[in-house]
C-alpha cells in the first residue's frame, strides 16, 4: 500500500500520488497543486508512474528508509527559521512556575508602604450599579456572544420584531 507521497517539479508544482485499494485491486492516483490549496482532478495513474523510490541511506548511524527529494534551499531555510521562532515563542509565552526557582534565584524581597490620602478621594457616582464590564481580550469570566443576544447579533431594528429597540436586550 502507498501512503501519500509529494513530489515538486522544477517549476514549483506539487504532485500528490497515492493508492487506494479494494478487496481485488489496488488503484493509483495522483494530482496536481502549485499552492495546497487549488488541486487538479484527480486522474488515475500506472503503478510505474508512481513516485515511490524508496532507499536506504545511514544517517547518524542508524538506517533510514524513505523517499529522497531534491528540495530548494530557501523552503529548508524558511522551515528551520519558524522551528526558531516557534521555539523562541514557546520560550517567552509558556513559561511554567518550574522555572521560578531558576528565574528568580538572586531576586531579593521588597518591603513597601502604602499611605491612602482620605482627603483626596473623588465621589463614585450611585448611577454606577450594575456597570457593564467586557474585558478586551475576553479573558474574564463570559464575554460577549451573539448567544446571549435575543437575534444573535448586535443590531437592533423594529422590522426585526416589533417589540425590540435600543433598550432590548
Amino acid at each position: 500500500m502507498l501512503s501519500p507521497v509529494v513530489y515538486q517539479d522544477d517549476n514549483g508544482i506539487y504532485t500528490v500520488s497515492w493508492a487506494s485499494s479494494n478487496d481485488q485491486d489496488t488503484i493509483f492516483y495522483a494530482m496536481t497543486t502549485p499552492d495546497f490549496t487549488n488541486y487538479t482532478q484527480p486522474k488515475r495513474i500506472s503503478k510505474s508512474d508512481c513516485i515511490n523510490q524508496r532507499e536506504t541511506v545511514i544517517i547518524e548511524n542508524k538506517i533510514e528508509v524513505g523517499t529522497i527529494h531534491s528540495v530548494a534551499w530557501s523552503i529548508i531555510d524558511a522551515l528551520e527559521r519558524n522551528v526558531a521562532w516557534t521555539n523562541y515563542r514557546n520560550l517567552l509565552f509558556y513559561e511554567t512556575i518550574k522555572e521560578d526557582d531558576v528565574r528568580f534565584t538572586n531576586q531579593k524581597s521588597v518591603d513597601a508602604n502604602l499611605t491612602i490620602d482620605i482627603a483626596n478621594t473623588k465621589e463614585i457616582s450611585d448611577k454606577f450599579l450594575g456597570v457593564f464590564f467586557e474585558d478586551i481580550n475576553y479573558a474574564a469570566d463570559g464575554g460577549i456572544y451573539a448567544e446571549l443576544i435575543q437575534n444573535r447579533g448586535f443590531e437592533y431594528s423594529s422590522k426585526d420584531r416589533n417589540e425590540w429597540d435600543s433598550k432590548s436586550f
